[in-house]
């Protein structure tokens, strides 16, 4: 299944031009969850029906990248950057600029390395999301819930897609998954590759719910491990880190609540 993490990493997904990640989700989600549309901004949007209590799984399919804003006279290239981008670690690397004429190269390319367990290149912010819930589409085909999977366009320059996706759903709960900076250079990480993904407690946009947050705490303590953020080294660069390990443990709690979800939450 990383080759369908890698097909997805590989694709060009800037925030504002997700065609190309819509279209392979699309492709694949379809086999489970034969009910898609896709909206006026771009978000796709899949439904599974069944009873309550309805759940909605998101994830984002854009990521940062880099737009011209001129072209000198000596063919020199002038770029903005879509998202919060690091610009030390651009430099030397390859980039492709699509043309009306075709594809043009410059400098910036991702590559891997590593052993079967770790993946590495660009984009695992938020592809690892879009490919944790594909796998769950496919897992939870007969589970008694009616589920929503949202793959959002524009989360990188202000949550756009997210805020307009869900106007005509009211979902009971939802859960998010999403890249999280790893911090395993720090003399006490709380965030490693390959100890498990990670429970958001908060952030700058929101505080999570904390009876979700219980139930989620109670499975993975009865499981192999935690939840929903995935730890990524070198976040919004070319070349971030994760591990396979913490992206299926994620699909595998997510999936062992979904598959008898609570039908009531305490807010």
């Amino acid at each position: 299944m990383a080759e369908l993490l890698r097909k997805l990493m590989d694709a060009s997904g800037i925030s504002g031009n997700e065609q190309e990640v819509r279209s392979i989700i699309l492709k694949e989600i379809k086999k489970y969850v034969p009910s898609c549309k896709v909206d006026k901004f771009g978000n796709l949007i899949c439904h599974k029906r069944g009873s309550k209590p309805t759940i909605l799984l998101t994830a984002h399919m854009d990521e940062i990248g880099l737009m011209i804003k001129k072209i000198d006279n000596d063919g020199r290239i002038y770029m903005s950057d879509i998202g919060g981008m690091e610009p030390l670690p651009l430099a030397g690397q390859r980039v492709i600029v699509p043309t009306k004429k075709g594809i043009v190269y410059g400098i910036i390319t991702t590559h891997y390395f590593g052993s079967e367990k770790i993946i590495s290149g660009k984009a695992l912010d938020d592809r690892v999301g879009c490919y944790v819930l594909l796998e769950l589409a496919k897992l939870l085909q007969k589970a008694p819930c009616e589920i929503y999977y949202i793959f959002t366009v524009q989360e990188e320059i202000g949550l756009y897609g997210a805020a307009t996706s869900i106007y005509n759903i009211s979902p009971d709960w939802a859960i998010n998954v999403d890249a999280t900076n790893a911090n395993d250079a720090l003399e006490l990480p709380t965030k490693e590759i390959g100890k498990g993904p990670c429970i958001t407690i908060k952030d700058a946009e929101m505080i999570s719910n904390k009876c979700i947050r219980e139930w989620l705490k109670d499975i993975a303590h009865k499981n192999p491990s935690a939840v929903v953020s995935i730890p990524v080294r070198n976040l919004h660069t070319t070349f971030g880190i994760a591990h396979m390990d913490d992206i299926d443990n994620a699909v595998k709690l997510i999936e062992k609540l979904l598959s008898n979800p609570p039908k009531t939450i305490i807010l």
